[in-house]
């Protein structure tokens, strides 16, 4: 028998390697020691995950959205989800999810963007990231940053429509999409707006061509799938847990 100071009387054990006689120590420390090993191995992986979906431009509110956990509870969200589900299949393909708040939407870019990589951004962020490579002493050039944009393995853009849709803006989004277009890269684009064809007044502000041009358009349809994500608020549901 031996003695541990914390846990009392136990039973050693000794074993022979090699000519020497080792004894074992406490069972009950060494549990403990595994256990806070094993409960450090999980605070970094948790800490490294966090990490790798920071730099993908994922907001902590999201670290927990999959497309495994996403809860379709309409028949466009059915469909979106399907064709999310394909893009990341296929590592291609283009998604325009349109309609209100709380439908989604962001929440399904963020399930593709954390399997593929690359990075999900507003329309806000790009814009405001290339004017300030203007600046003189910048660190980097209008043309590098949309040429990282249009090679990165996903790209998620949000928000289309909440900025003025200048023709810079217009510019900007066109190379980006036609050189993933061209090199057969996934994208996704999001936003609040309605398209001329379902537009209540047959046209208006708030319809999605006034903030990107044909070309785009014709891009996006020519191997993309197009969704009006209606229905109740998404993010009211998952709270319920329905």
């Amino acid at each position: 028998m031996a003695h541990c100071d914390k846990h009392g009387e136990y039973t050693e054990q000794t074993a022979d390697i090699f000519g020497i006689a080792l004894r074992t120590g406490c069972p009950a420390c060494e549990k403990e020691r595994d256990e806070i090993e094993h409960q450090e191995g999980i605070r970094k992986a948790q800490e490294a995950e966090r990490e790798r979906l920071e730099s993908l431009n994922i907001e902590p509110m999201y670290f927990t959205s999959t497309l495994d956990n996403f809860i379709a509870g309409s028949p466009e969200q059915q469909r979106a989800l399907s064709y999310a589900q394909a893009m990341v299949k296929d590592r291609a393909g283009k998604l325009v999810l349109l309609g209100s708040n709380g439908t989604g939407k962001t929440h399904l870019a963020v399930g593709i963007v954390r399997v593929l990589g690359g990075a999900i951004y507003s329309m806000y962020e790009i814009t405001t990231r290339i004017r300030a490579s203007y600046v003189s002493g910048a660190k980097e050039t209008e043309l590098q940053i949309v040429d990282e944009l249009a090679r990165i393995p996903m790209l998620a853009i949000d928000e289309i429509g909440r900025t003025k849709g200048s023709d810079a803006e217009t510019n900007w989004l066109s190379y980006i999409v036609d050189k993933r277009h061209a090199r057969g890269l996934p994208l996704m684009l999001i936003s609040n707006k309605h398209t001329r064809k379902t537009c209540p007044d047959g046209g208006c502000q708030n319809c999605l061509e006034n903030y990107i041009s044909e070309d785009i358009m014709s891009r996006l349809s020519e191997d993309g799938h197009l969704v009006n994500m209606t229905g109740e608020d998404y993010r009211r549901k998952k709270r319920a847990g329905f």
